[in-house]
């Protein structure tokens, strides 16, 4: 039985060492690789850089994004500008073999041009 004990308590510490070992590595590598960046850009831009992060660590989290389309935001959200979504082109669709084909219908067809939707800005 105390064999047994010692054989778990072993196992455990296996497992806690390996875990130590693998986030220490995780470490290293994110040192080297800071370390790297800060090499090869100005002390400037790095400096713009953890100010960014420490601006965007202390805002609020982005919990919910949703579309609007007269820029007016509903109750609890804000306008805030994160990124450009790049729209659609146009395309023929037709109902009789369920296809979505770029471009346009020819003039003799029977299936839907579909309008191509500008690029939209996202908003927080």
């Amino acid at each position: 039985m105390l064999l047994l004990e010692r054989v778990k308590k072993c196992e455990c510490c296996s497992l806690v060492l390996y875990n130590l070992v693998y986030f220490g590595m995780h470490i290293l590598i994110l040192i080297a690789h800071l370390t790297q960046d800060s090499v090869t850009t100005s002390s400037s831009s790095v400096g713009s850089t953890l100010d960014y992060i420490v601006s965007n660590l202390g805002s609020n989290p982005i919990l919910n994004i949703t579309p609007t389309v007269n820029l007016k935001c509903p109750n609890g959200y804000e306008l805030f500008q994160i990124g450009t979504w790049p729209g659609t082109s146009p395309g023929c669709y037709c109902s009789s073999s369920d296809k979505l084909t770029p471009g346009f219908c020819s003039e003799y067809s029977s299936c839907l041009n579909i309008s191509s939707i500008s690029p939209l800005p996202y908003y927080r």
